[in-house]
């Protein structure tokens, strides 16, 4: 759905982006549930994904 909206032949319409958050948020917040505030919150601030050179 995001690879249609940025290569695709016309730009997405408003009810097409909220549709595509809508679907980010479901998918975040199933991701994050069952876990602990803290936990949540390690998670989404975790830099480890940026550092360089790690496997």
């Amino acid at each position: 759905m995001a690879d249609l909206a940025i290569f695709g032949p016309v730009d997405p319409d408003e009810g097409d982006l909220a549709y595509f958050w809508d679907q980010v948020d479901t998918a975040r917040d199933s991701m994050l549930a069952g876990m602990s505030r803290f936990e949540r919150w390690r998670t989404t601030i975790n830099p480890r994904s940026l550092w360089v050179g790690r496997t």
